[in-house]
């Protein structure tokens, strides 16, 4: 059903409400203009068993107000696959992240050893064994109206299987003892709130860069990304990437105003905007670079191999996908010395603790080899307790 007036949404969620779901299922449909920051919400699909809804957030008579008391209903489960972006766009038009959440991208990625983040219509197809059609449609353009059939339908099913998912991935989390570490996850997904200034990496960065530099570099970025978010501007309209060294490098030399104007676009050199950026190159100039920022070049690459190593079978052993636990990148300022995501929560229980072991000469390796079927060797490394020895 097409819901395009606040009366009728008011009508759906108070139907809703008045069956008491545990669990609803919810996704969007955005468009990304090039030009912009946030993303536009055009639809929000919402399915509950047979109730299968598809609201358009673009209709004249449309206020999404009473979707509040769905999105942020306690007793209600929000089922999402790969919520993430969905969150993005939602916040466009609510001012927080629906709680609490079930995404099912992460919970089969906590039961099966996918090698990158598992798409909705690979679950679909492996767990319930419908082969869906997410091609014809996947460049539309979800601000056209009127609504089509085929796209109405299109939205609906990325929400009327979502169901049946949760159910099944919900009784493997419980299965496989990993549901506790699956709601931490989700429980850290609310409470960050989508960090924007975590989705840019620093610039490609030439060889003879300074350590000052990089500080520079990092603050910023992040002063473009909050810009970034005031204007709605895509950040590449702010300042491009492969000039912020150049910027910075001017500035150092030159210490003049006019340097910021080669770079960035008379509009936005406001008097204040000029005023924090200049504030940021000065004040990071006099910084204590050992302190505030360590560079990612100081650790032993044969350690970094024995503990992606160490990954992968443990990964492989317990059934969870390595790119949920942790990444190379995080490992590495592991061992640089910095914080590292993998030494906390349930991370820390799966990893980071047999990481502090090795590291501490409490537990020693033990590689093993098994030739296959079909000739390969199969190599399983693992982390023994080093009192096994002393006892023995």
């Amino acid at each position: 059903m097409l819901i395009d007036s606040v009366k009728n949404l008011e009508h759906m969620c108070n139907n809703l409400l008045m069956l008491q779901p545990k669990f609803i299922a919810i996704d969007t449909e955005f468009v990304r203009n090039s030009n912009e920051y946030y993303p536009r919400l055009c639809l929000v699909q919402v399915a509950y068993g047979k109730e299968q809804f598809v609201i358009d957030v673009l209709a004249s008579d449309m206020d999404l107000s009473p979707l509040s008391s769905i999105l942020y209903n306690k007793n209600i489960v929000k089922v999402f696959h790969d919520c993430k972006q969905d969150i993005d766009a939602l916040l466009t038009k609510f001012p927080k992240i629906p709680n609490p959440i079930f995404d099912t991208q992460i919970a089969a990625m906590f039961c099966y050893c996918y090698e990158n983040a598992v798409g909705y219509s690979k679950l679909v197809e492996q767990f319930l064994g419908i082969s869906l059609d997410k091609l014809s449609l996947k460049r539309s353009n979800w601000m056209l109206r009127p609504l089509s059939p085929d796209k109405i339908q299109y939205a609906l099913n990325d929400v009327i299987y979502l169901h049946e998912l949760y159910q099944i991935l919900y009784d493997n989390l419980v299965d496989a003892g990993k549901l506790s570490w699956f709601l931490e996850e989700m429980d850290n997904i609310v409470l960050q709130e989508l960090n924007y200034s975590d989705v840019c990496d620093i610039p490609d960065l030439s060889s003879d860069i300074t350590r000052e530099e990089i500080i520079v570099v990092k603050s910023v970025i992040e002063w473009r990304e909050k810009l970034a978010q005031f204007f709605n501007l895509n950040r590449e309209l702010i300042l491009r990437n492969k000039v912020i060294l150049s910027l910075i490098k001017d500035f150092i030399r030159r210490s003049d105003i006019s340097t910021l104007s080669k770079y960035i676009k008379k509009e936005y050199l406001t008097h204040s905007i000029v005023g924090d950026l200049l504030e940021i190159i000065n004040n990071n100039q006099s910084v204590n670079v050992d302190e505030l920022y360590n560079i990612d070049t100081n650790y032993n690459q044969s350690v970094l191999n024995i503990l992606l190593i160490l990954l992968y079978n443990l990964c492989y052993k317990n059934n969870i996908s390595q790119k949920l636990v942790t990444s190379k990148g995080n490992l590495i300022k592991l061992l640089s010395g910095k914080f590292s995501y993998v030494m906390k929560g349930w991370r820390y229980e799966f990893f980071g603790c047999e990481i502090e072991k090795f590291m501490q000469g409490k537990s020693k390796i033990i590689v093993s080899a098994q030739v296959l079927d079909n000739n390969f060797i199969d190599i399983m490394t693992t982390l023994a307790d080093m009192q096994s020895d002393i006892a023995n």
